[in-house]
């Protein structure tokens, strides 16, 4: 650090290697169909059967077109639609685990799916997060360890790199971000690790930041965009850049 003290950094990264294997076997089939006109988008559930979605969702979307549906389906809206074929179809987009799909104009001679796996954000989503930090720096003893070996540093710091599709951690920043909350539980740290960061990978990342009292929040951060610290009697607090 400029003032000569040394702060040690860990970097890790939080997966979920079941959401990982679902998005391995998207990969390894075609999802271009040449039964259907159109492109479809559809936001599935994370534990959605990618085998039943590959072998029946073509046909479920097949019929959606001949019934001339261009608007989102919603699955849990299916009773209040008010055509029986539609509603049938609907429900048996439910049972594959599609949330909503939506339709667009190809520009290919058939049509191609997308899925998206997603979970849907509630208030109690937040506390996720706690259960992402308790996993990498109290179960997972090697970060802290290595942490630990650092016995010239004055602060240690673990951040944690939030991989998008680990849906449940990132429902939880992107809600908490969105209406200004943070985990209800504040983890304990290790004596080894002073800072625990989490940082979503998306565009702009949330980076949340905890330690030994409290979380928060650097919101947004645009990633052209360097963050500097101010330090004040209260201790360092990472602040924004002011325009030069």
């Amino acid at each position: 650090m400029p003032d000569g003290s040394v702060t040690a950094l860990e970097v890790t990264q939080h997966v979920v290697f079941a959401r990982e294997q679902q998005r391995g076997e998207f990969d390894k089939r075609s999802w271009q169909f040449s039964e259907l006109q159109s492109d479809w988008f559809a936001d599935v559930v994370q534990t959605a059967s990618v085998r039943r979605l590959h072998e029946l969702l073509p046909g479920l979307l097949e019929q959606l077109e001949r019934q001339g549906a261009r608007k989102p389906m919603l699955t849990h809206a299916a009773l209040r639609v008010p055509d029986e074929a539609i509603g049938i179809i609907d429900k048996g987009l439910a049972q594959l685990g599609v949330l909503s799909c939506r339709s667009y104009e190809s520009d290919a001679p058939c049509g191609s799916i997308y899925l998206d796996p997603l979970v849907e954000p509630t208030s109690s989503d937040v506390d996720s997060a706690a259960e992402v930090v308790t996993r990498h720096a109290l179960r997972a003893k090697d970060n802290a360890r290595k942490l630990g070996l650092t016995s010239s540093a004055t602060e240690r710091h673990l951040l944690i790199w939030v991989d998008h599709a680990a849906l449940d951690a990132r429902a939880a920043m992107e809600h908490g971000e969105r209406h200004q909350q943070h985990p209800s539980e504040v983890p304990e740290l290790p004596d080894e690790i002073d800072i625990a960061w989490l940082a979503l990978s998306v565009v702009n990342p949330i980076v949340w930041r905890l330690d030994h009292t409290r979380w928060q929040t650097l919101g947004r951060i645009e990633e052209s965009e360097p963050i500097e610290y101010a330090t004040s009697a209260s201790g360092a607090q990472p602040t924004r850049p002011r325009d030069a």
